[in-house]
């Protein structure tokens, strides 16, 4: 704790540096390094600090921001306050395609779940004040996963196979990575102890960067309505991130792990909801994740408010095979107090609840004790890491809106990706890291129309409209949001001044979290779990643009730094983290944007004479259409810098 908070503090110092940035000068041509040069304090260019804010007070965090993702966080879009109180507020437990019909964990019964919780957010969509949607988190190598395992003969377990510590201690199944018998031992006892759940391999489900993990589609299109309608973000709520241990509940996991606080009970999200009068819970499924998240709920909940928790028993389904556990569940339930009721009865339960104010009487921010920021590193909360050497293949925002037929297409895209997934298959026991960057956004984010507004009530045209800060100081646009209007005109003069050169242009909504069009290129995506079950570890995912106030473009920092969020800086330790290999291959999407300036930046806080082992990979990326020029400027710039420029087919494993 010590150390993550001496961390925080500096990255704040940082932040509040006079140069506003990295205190390094751009490396050029004859700076060009020496391949596998080593990473030590001596060649790693450090910030200078100034621990004071512009008017020379100390500064202080306002929240605990978590550049680094444990089991479970909020990613709320990082607003500059939350005072929403009163009304009623839905907590929707995973309500995922992978737990749909036709997912890798159906639930039947799933979709008519999700058509009903639909229905009545459009019902109620004035009344509803906050809507926080849990998503379920993992990766390949997670503990409940048959790539976890090996049997005698180097069998993977099937889905639903049971282990003892028994079968871990003859050797029945052991874990493929040998740091981890110790704790599988240690895990398996104590969730036997728990009493709800004996140790089960699932599917594979909910796997960060695939289809599976998003939203069903038509819920997902009611959340965004609801999202425009009141002008505030939905409370997105991952959890089960840490590979060392499952999470049914959004509120703790089923073990606590020593080393991650987010596996304990978290007052923080239940002191959230009780701000509100009614506290609306659904989603899936009813035998597991709705079950513990609400008997958690509960436990932490306010004595005499029992009733102000309601069950919708029918937007919810059990797992096949579970149904007397969700019998149990509802029973118990309603014994404790809380309001169970059918979809048909809601509205009203809830008749006397007028369209709240939206604000608290005394409005008081809750300091999450893991609340994402712009920007963090999701790698399953890795046990004693130590990869380094070989390669580390650096790929930005390889996700389905950015390809053909999304949202935001980037022409080539597809092409690329089929380059990267060979690439990956290829050199796979050469390759000792991968990072994906996931560009994740909400629907209010300040370069998307909905954001903003005109006199007559319209929005901007995505593409076609360029606001300036003369713009909003005329009144001809302005943010929809009264609290963010004098930040606007702010973020739009410091964009201006920036050096990108790259102007405030309105983007068409891509890479919304909870949509398919975040989720990584389908071909691409196999080939990333390939290599992650191969070399038994998680790939880093790297979020970035989870700020609603700032563009962030590049992997390792923002645009515009905003002042009470340090992931917006330099993000040093990902930097240091690829400096431990020999080669850093960048690609991905697209050359004009994100890798532009992701490279960029990297080689800006690079090791010292390193230069030439950060490689871009220039024909596995391509151009947004109408920014050719800045993506060929950007090609030249880094050869000068001593970059180097290759094609995939020029990489060599002897490197």
């Amino acid at each position: 704790a010590e150390l993550a908070q001496a961390r925080l503090v500096l990255r704040l110092q940082c932040l509040f540096c006079p140069a506003m940035g990295c205190c390094a000068s751009v490396p050029t041509k004859d700076d060009a390094g020496v391949k596998g040069a080593q990473v030590s304090p001596a060649n790693v260019v450090e910030p200078t600090v100034k621990p004071t804010g512009d008017s020379g007070t100390t500064v202080k965090p306002t929240t605990a921001f978590a550049s680094k993702a444990g089991a479970a966080g909020l990613m709320d879009g990082v607003p500059i306050s939350d005072p929403y109180a009163g009304g009623i507020a839905f907590f929707i437990i995973d309500p995922q395609i992978d737990f749909h019909e036709g997912g890798n964990l159906a639930v039947a019964g799933a979709t008519e779940d999700s058509r009903k919780i639909a229905d009545l957010i459009r019902q109620n969509k004035d009344k509803i004040e906050r809507i926080v949607v849990s998503l379920d988190t993992h990766h390949a190598m997670h503990i409940h996963h048959q790539y976890f395992w090996k049997g005698k003969n180097d069998e993977y377990p099937a889905a639903f196979t049971p282990i003892t510590k028994e079968d871990i201690l003859n050797g029945v199944w052991t874990p493929r990575q040998p740091e981890m018998k110790e704790w599988a031992l240690e895990y398996v006892e104590k969730l036997k102890a728990g009493g709800k759940f004996t140790m089960s391999i699932w599917p594979d489900h909910c796997l960060l960067g695939t289809k599976g993990f998003a939203v069903h589609q038509p819920l997902m299109e009611v959340l965004n309505e609801w999202t425009v309608h009141k002008a505030r973000t939905i409370n997105w709520y991952f959890k089960g991130q840490n590979n060392r241990a499952e999470m049914y509940s959004a509120l703790k996991a089923e073990v606590e792990v020593a080393d991650d606080v987010t596996t304990s009970l978290d007052l923080d999200l239940v002191k959230t909801l009780a701000r509100h009068k009614k506290i609306v819970v659904c989603g899936e499924a009813l035998s597991h994740c709705v079950n513990w998240s609400t008997r958690d709920l509960l436990s932490g909940w306010e004595k005499g408010r029992e009733g102000d928790i309601m069950l919708l028993e029918d937007c919810a389904s059990a797992v096949g095979g579970f149904e007397e556990v969700a019998k149990s569940f509802v029973e118990d339930m309603g014994k404790a107090g809380v309001t169970v009721c059918k979809a048909s009865d809601f509205n009203g339960k809830t008749a006397d609840i007028g369209m709240a104010d939206g604000t608290s009487p005394s409005p008081q921010d809750i300091a999450f004790a893991s609340k994402a920021g712009a920007a963090g590193l999701m790698d399953g909360v890795s046990f004693n890491e130590n990869f380094e050497g070989g390669f580390a293949l650096f790929i930005i925002d390889p996700q389905v809106d950015f390809h053909e037929g999304g949202s935001l297409a980037v022409t080539g895209a597809t092409e690329d990706s089929l380059k990267i997934a060979a690439l990956i298959r290829k050199f796979k026991d050469k390759i000792e890291r991968i990072v994906v960057t996931l560009d994740s956004h909400h629907k209010m984010h300040i370069h998307h129309s909905d954001f903003w507004t005109n006199k007559d009530g319209g929005k901007p045209e995505p593409l076609a409209t360029i606001i300036t800060s003369e713009d909003i100081s005329s009144g001809k646009w302005q943010a929809r949001q009264p609290e963010l209007q004098e930040w606007s005109l702010e973020y739009a003069k410091k964009l201006e001044a920036s050096k990108s050169g790259l102007p405030f242009i309105i983007w068409p909504d891509h890479c919304l979290v909870g949509t398919e069009g975040q989720s990584i290129h389908p071909p691409l995506m196999e080939a990333l779990n390939e290599w992650a079950v191969a070399r038994t570890r998680s790939v880093n995912f790297y979020f970035k643009g989870q700020n609603n106030r700032a563009e962030m473009y590049s992997a390792l920092k923002s645009e515009v730094l905003v002042p009470d969020d340090p992931t917006t800086d330099f993000d040093r330790d990902l930097v240091n983290m690829l400096a431990k290999h020999q080669k850093v291959l960048c690609c991905g999407e697209a050359k004009s944007h994100c890798v532009n300036w992701s490279v960029r930046h990297l080689l800006e806080c690079w090791p010292k004479d390193r230069n030439a082992d950060i490689v871009l990979l220039k024909d596995c990326c391509s151009a947004v259409t109408g920014f050719e020029e800045v993506a060929q400027t950007f090609e030249e710039d880094m050869v000068t810098a001593g970059v180097s420029v290759l094609n995939a087919e020029e990489i060599s494993a002897s490197e």
